[in-house]
C-alpha cells in the first residue's frame, strides 16, 4: 500500500512538473507533400510547379509567456522532387500542339525552401494520455531555390538541348499546423505534427541557354504550398 501510494504521489509529480513546463527545444524531420499550384501537372499552366514528393528537417524553440501561450521560433530546410516524366510527356505533346514532332526528355535538380519563421503556439495538457496539443501559427523569411532543369529535345531533323540555371529569392512564408508532444522521460518528448507551409517566390535574371548558342533571360513566379508531416525529439527547457 505504501509503495501503491508512493507511486501514485511520484506520477503526479511528475504531470504537475510537465503541466507547468516552460517549452521545449526540438528536432523534427518528415515528409512534404506539394499542394496547389506547387503540386499542378497541367503544361499549359504557367503556375505549375510539377513538384513532387519531399522531405524537411526542423529546429524549434518554443517558450511559454503563461500557463497556456507562448512563442516558437523555427529554422526549417525542405527539398522537393520535380515530377520530370509528367514534365517530359506535358513538353513533348506541347510541341506537338505547336506542330513539331519532338521528343522532349527533361532532367531537373529539387525545389528547396528554407525558412527562418517565429509565431505563437497554444499548449493543452492531456495528463491521462500524457500529451501536449499545440496549434500554432508562424511567419517569417524564406529562401527559394528554383532548380536547374535540362531539356534534351529529340526529332527526325537531329538533336537540341535547352538549358535553365538556377536561381534564387527572398520571400515571404507562413505556416500553419498542430504539434504534439508524448511526455516519454523526465526531460523529454516524442514529437509529432502536421502543418501547412506556403511562400510565393519570384525568380529573376533567370539563364536560359540552347544548344544553338542563344541566350535569354527571363523570370518566374511559383507558389510553393506543402503539407509536411513530421516525427521528432524534444528536450524539456
Amino acid at each position: 500500500m505504501k509503495k501503491t501510494l508512493l507511486s501514485i504521489v511520484a506520477v503526479l509529480l511528475l504531470h504537475s512538473s510537465f503541466a507547468q513546463e516552460k517549452g521545449h527545444f526540438g528536432f523534427s524531420l518528415g515528409v512534404s507533400a506539394p499542394v496547389g499550384k506547387f503540386a499542378s501537372k497541367d503544361i499549359e499552366k504557367s503556375y505549375s510547379g510539377f513538384a513532387g514528393i519531399g522531405s524537411f528537417f526542423e529546429i524549434s524553440l518554443a517558450h511559454k509567456l503563461g500557463k497556456r501561450f507562448g512563442i516558437i521560433t523555427s529554422l526549417r530546410r525542405q527539398s522537393n522532387t520535380i515530377d520530370t516524366e509528367a514534365l517530359s510527356d506535358g513538353m513533348s505533346k506541347l510541341y506537338l500542339k505547336d506542330g513539331y514532332n519532338v521528343r522532349d526528355n527533361v532532367t531537373a535538380g529539387n525545389w528547396k525552401l528554407a525558412t527562418l519563421m517565429v509565431g505563437g503556439y497554444e499548449s493543452f495538457y492531456i495528463p491521462e494520455h500524457k500529451v501536449f496539443i499545440e496549434p500554432r501559427v508562424m511567419i517569417g523569411l524564406a529562401y527559394a531555390v528554383l532548380p536547374e532543369k535540362r531539356e534534351n529535345l529529340q526529332s527526325n531533323y537531329g538533336y537540341g538541348w535547352i538549358q535553365q540555371d538556377r536561381a534564387t529569392d527572398f520571400t515571404f512564408a507562413y505556416l500553419v499546423g498542430t504539434g504534439f508532444k508524448w511526455i516519454i522521460g523526465k526531460k523529454t518528448y516524442f514529437l509529432t505534427n502536421i502543418d501547412y507551409l506556403s511562400a510565393k517566390a519570384k525568380f529573376t535574371n533567370i539563364v536560359n541557354r540552347t544548344s544553338g548558342g542563344s541566350v535569354e533571360i527571363t523570370s518566374y513566379t511559383q507558389k510553393m504550398s506543402t503539407v509536411n508531416i513530421g516525427l521528432g525529439i524534444g528536450i524539456k527547457l
